[in-house]
């Protein structure tokens, strides 16, 4: 009988540990994705899908071009490169 209703004990504090989790990662799930928006890099220094000039690479004089960023986090503190 002992062992019966530790069986039973043990059973439903399974249950109720997977339900918590499954709640967390459903909840962790939902808030990822409302709070996932595109991050978005252009310049005006050459043309999306076209190579990078030279003038901006490691084979010229490798300057910095100018640079957008667009739908950053809301909290980023920079970009590191």
């Amino acid at each position: 009988m002992m062992t019966v209703i530790k069986s039973e004990v043990i059973r439903r504090m399974v249950f109720v540990i997977v339900a918590a989790v499954s709640a967390c990662l459903v909840a962790h799930a939902a808030e990822k994705e409302t709070a996932m928006t595109p991050l978005t890099l252009t310049s005006s220094a050459f043309a999306a899908n076209h190579p990078i000039p030279k003038k901006h690479t490691g084979e010229g004089p490798d300057l910095s071009p100018a640079l957008k960023w667009e739908g950053a986090p809301d909290r980023h503190e920079g970009f590191l490169h």
